[in-house]
């Protein structure tokens, strides 16, 4: 296995670390998606008041966290909406 690691290196020792991320990448072994964000943040998310004046994290939710008949009844809804 050092060997193998050394070939490697050897043939990679002229290249910057972007080219051997893009050779990789191309190769279809890239590093795996990260879970979280750089900050921490799990995913999007809004912010609704306590009644302490703290606030609460709520995940926005995406097309894929609803049933279809939920989504054709929250379509509805919106499109029932009286407009200002």
């Amino acid at each position: 296995m050092a060997a193998l690691a050394q070939f490697a290196f050897d043939q990679t020792a002229h290249l910057t670390e972007a080219e051997v991320r893009l050779r990789l990448a191309l190769a279809g072994r890239t590093e795996p998606r990260r879970l979280r964000s750089k900050h921490g943040k799990v995913g999007p998310f809004y912010l609704t008041p306590n009644p302490d004046g703290t606030y609460q994290m709520r995940p926005l939710l995406c097309p894929n966290d609803l049933t279809f008949d939920e989504q054709l009844d929250l379509k509805a809804a919106i499109t029932t909406e009286q407009q200002p």
